[in-house]
């Protein structure tokens, strides 16, 4: 039996708003940062984290999990002695 599975890829990336902190820059004369900024900042954040988690091997483990829950579905539906499972 085979089993064509998609490309795995990330499909969002999520900034919890709650986790980011704005300091009042009317005590820091030196820093001046607009809320334009914190947008470009966020845009960054979210680009870095997706670099990152593919560089250390997000796509390979969401593979991986994903064929061991096909494997328990299909092993509880066909006998292994008769059937194995290849993915692609």
């Amino acid at each position: 039996m085979f089993v064509e599975l998609p490309e795995t890829e990330i499909l969002s990336e999520e900034v919890f708003q709650d986790s980011l902190i704005i300091y009042d820059e009317s005590y820091s004369p030196f820093n001046t940062f607009t809320f334009s900024d914190m947008n470009l900042s966020v845009a960054d954040l979210k680009d870095t984290a997706k670099k990152d988690a593919v560089k250390n091997g997000l796509l390979d483990a969401a593979r991986e999990n994903a064929i061991t829950i096909l494997n328990s579905t299909v092993n509880s539906f066909y006998d292994t002695d008769e059937y194995t499972v290849e993915y692609h």
